[in-house]
């Protein structure tokens, strides 16, 4: 007789009952966001995967990802969801280059194409690709037998090109493209059907082939191709924060398309251990779904959520924020009620004897845990104090006589004392790994035999149930067992382990750590091997930077100043690390850091640079009188050298003086910032102090004045390939037309603005 690990759930009705209701919802449209609290072994995961359950039984697709807490790689939870539903290519970031659009009747008919003027396609390809389009379209559309069909994205692929195809009500669009698709071109794709439709639908529904009556279609579909959206050049690459917005509203508009076509299920357990860039995506994806048919599930420990350092947990300030818009609903799980463990015995055991007075003494010592209870209950099965006696379950033995541990950590700690020698060694080196880990690196960290390995996990999960099977690699039952099985190994030993898993990932991953930097960072800051831990440190740092996960940022570098010993090296760190809290918002922190590099510096220049970036920070805050002191102590440390450090502090102090509305100071300030960049060749430089010498000059209303700057910072940036000093001056040079009352090029000018955005 064998202990159910998954018995029937127990007093959970009512909490089961209300997230049943919000997957009904979410069948009928009504997308929302849902929170589940508890404490460690409370019955988060098992209520979700009963959850899970009911949403299979619905057709809804699911999607889960897990948080951990030794993972340092941003967005890893939501990769982790949507590989599990094969949409991991919602976070590429190539961009897709259309090659070809046609237009295609259901019948396989081709009633229009638009064809990109440079590209390398030959047309015995088109040829080859449209009579495939055709067959495919002609025999998917067969398989719909009169169904609704309007709306379905199908994908083909050719040699090294891939052909999207989207069904619409009265012809197909069919766009060949090299790269990746994109959710925007997939969502613009649509908006195209939808525009053919509502001008050609009578005409296409009985179309007899006269060109004649489409005459003017083709300019439906030429943007796909002119717009400049689709050309293959990734305009965001060069600007962190543009790759943020396009990463987050791609895989918005992919994880809505699917919950349209298909109800879904998010969810994402353990979110106190959630990286702050994932928590973004879930709100950002949680604002933009209400209307759609997904629920999103995230599991979270209340008391791993505290607040530490006077700074709120990323996940409590997300919270805030979307509870301000009324963007989730709560579920508390409370301990079971004393008066459920004969039910729950009996889930977990079957038929027994087992009296009020073993049940008490169980709740006593477990107060009311799952985990705790079935931990208990384990250890006890293990001793023999409870025994099978004619296909029943019976104490054996008086009670009062047993040692029943009480606390869960020596339950899961007699537990692991069964263990053989060599279980309990790969347990050990799979704890240092983390809560989820592979045979892979396990056997090549051990050096073991791949299969004796095996032989031992498998031990592991179904003779000791410490362990199991999880998305082709294993996890641990809970992070309990994971958690006191790491804390019993000496910190010495602990660190050796870090730092042989951590050669083995580098082995392993060696023609590509990119995906791995984030564990070579972990696995070496744990070992203490200062020269690698900062290394990968670094490298985590600056990627994080460049994905615009600033929070990530902002722990690696704190890690590598704990590790760094050089005066020169700690100063840079410092000046990084107010940046970053510069750029989120978080003024006073990193004015404080800023202060603290000062004494540290010796040369003149690099002080006025620390003193402007303190005074950009004092102006952020609003303190406009101390930002000027500040920018002016700065600016006496290098004026008249026509250095780069001088020419931004005086831009600094344009700036100042123009949030003043004191526009002829802002003027000379920025005059002269913009003249000594040009002397030193610095290109930003010089496209921002233009930018704000046409700001100051269209405050005085001398707009001609204000455009022969806009120009000059516009042709600058170009050259520069300064893609927001661009979008900038083309922005307000269709000011100063608006302003003139020249509709038409201000419009131009717009145009060209909000294209390069996008």
């Amino acid at each position: 007789m064998e202990l159910d690990f998954q018995p029937e759930m127990v007093g959970r009705q009512q909490e089961l009952s209300e997230l049943q209701s919000y997957l009904d919802d979410a069948s009928e449209g009504k997308g929302r966001a849902v929170f589940i609290s508890g404490e460690a072994g409370i019955g988060k995961t098992r209520l979700v995967n009963e959850l899970k359950e009911l949403a299979g039984l619905k057709d809804f697709q699911i999607l889960t990802g897990y948080s951990l807490g030794e993972s340092l790689t941003p967005y890893m939870p939501f990769l982790d969801a949507l590989r599990s539903g094969g949409l991991e290519s919602l976070f590429t970031e190539e961009s897709p280059r259309v090659e070809a659009v046609y237009l295609v009747t259901h019948a396989g008919l081709l009633v229009k194409e638009v064809l990109r003027g440079e590209t390398k396609l030959s047309p015995d390809i088109f040829a080859s690709m449209l009579t495939t389009v055709g067959d495919f379209v002609r025999e998917s559309m067969s398989k719909f037998s009169g169904e609704e069909k309007e709306g379905v994205l199908s994908s083909l692929g050719y040699e090294n090109y891939e052909i999207l195809i989207e069904s619409g009500k009265v012809v197909n669009l069919v766009v060949i493209l090299t790269g990746e698709k994109n959710e925007f071109l997939i969502s613009d794709m649509r908006g195209v059907l939808v525009e053919v439709s509502k001008a050609y639908e009578g005409i296409l529904e009985n179309w007899d082939g006269d060109d004649e009556e489409l005459k003017d279609i083709e300019e439906l579909l030429q943007p796909l191709i002119t717009s400049g959206r689709y050309d293959g050049v990734n305009y965001g690459k060069k600007d962190p924060e543009a790759r943020r917005n396009l990463l987050f509203e791609n895989v918005s508009l992919g994880i809505i398309r699917h919950a349209q076509e298909t109800p879904t299920l998010v969810c994402i357990e353990d979110l106190q251990w959630a990286d702050p860039s994932s928590l973004a995506l879930m709100h950002y994806v949680a604002r933009n779904s209400r209307k759609t048919g997904m629920l999103m599930i995230g599991t979270y420990r209340p008391e791993d959520v505290a607040v530490a350092d006077g700074k709120g947990h990323p996940l409590t300030n997300i919270m805030q924020l979307m509870d301000r818009e009324e963007m989730y609903e709560k579920v508390e799980l409370s301990r079971l009620p004393e008066e459920t463990m004969g039910e729950f015995l009996h889930g977990l055991l079957g038929e027994n004897d087992l009296d009020a007075d073993f049940r008490k003494r169980v709740y006593k010592e477990t107060e009311g845990n799952p985990l705790f209870m079935i931990q208990l209950i384990s250890y006890l099965l293990e001793e023999n104090v409870i025994t099978s006696q004619n296909e029943r379950w019976a104490l054996a033995g008086d009670l009062e006589n047993i040692d029943i541990p009480s606390r869960i950590f020596n339950v899961i700690t007699r537990r692991l004392s069964r263990l053989e020698r060599e279980q309990r060694r790969v347990a050990d080196f799979a704890s240092v790994i983390g809560e989820v880990f592979t045979s892979r690196l396990l056997a090549h960290a051990l050096e073991m035999d791949r299969v004796q390995l095996l032989e031992h996990l498998r031990a592991l999960e179904h003779t000791h149930r410490l362990i199991r099977i999880h998305n082709g690699g294993f996890r641990f039952d809970h992070a309990k067992v994971k958690e006191v099985l790491c804390n019993e190994i000496p910190e010495e030993l602990r660190r050796e382990y870090h730092s042989i898993i951590a050669r083995s990932i580098e082995e392993l991953n060696k023609d590509d750590l990119g995906e791995v930097i984030g564990d070579l960072a972990f696995h070496y800051y744990q070992s203490k091997n200062n020269e690698k831990a900062l290394f990968y440190l670094r490298t985590a740092a600056q990627k994080a930077k460049e994905n615009y996960s600033n929070e990530e940022a902002i722990r690696f570098l704190e890690h590598v100043l704990e590790l760094e010993e050089g005066t020169e090296e700690i100063a840079k760190v410092l000046e990084d690390l107010g940046d970053l809290n510069d750029l989120i918002g978080r003024y006073d922190r990193s004015i404080e850091l800023y202060e603290s590099i000062l004494d540290m510096l010796e040369d003149d220049q690099e002080k006025a640079r620390i003193y402007a970036k303190i005074g950009g920070s004092l102006m952020k805050k609003g303190e406009y009188k101390e930002s000027v002191e500040v920018c002016t102590k700065s600016l006496n440390l290098v004026k008249g050298q026509g250095s780069g450090e001088e020419a931004l502090v005086l831009y600094s102090l344009g700036e100042l003086h123009w949030n003043r509305a004191e526009w002829e100071k802002a003027l000379e300030y920025f005059e002269q910032s913009c003249r000594i960049a040009e002397e030193v060749g610095d290109g930003r430089q010089v496209a921002e102090s233009a930018i704000g010498i046409g700001n100051s000059h269209y405050r005085m209303a001398e707009y001609d004045k204000a455009l022969a700057q806009y120009e000059k910072s516009l042709k600058v940036g170009e050259e520069t390939d300064y893609q927001r000093g661009v979008a900038h001056s083309l922005n307000n040079i269709a000011n100063i037309y608006a302003d003139k009352g020249d509709a038409e090029k201000a419009i131009d000018f717009y145009e060209r603005s909000l294209d390069l955005r996008k």
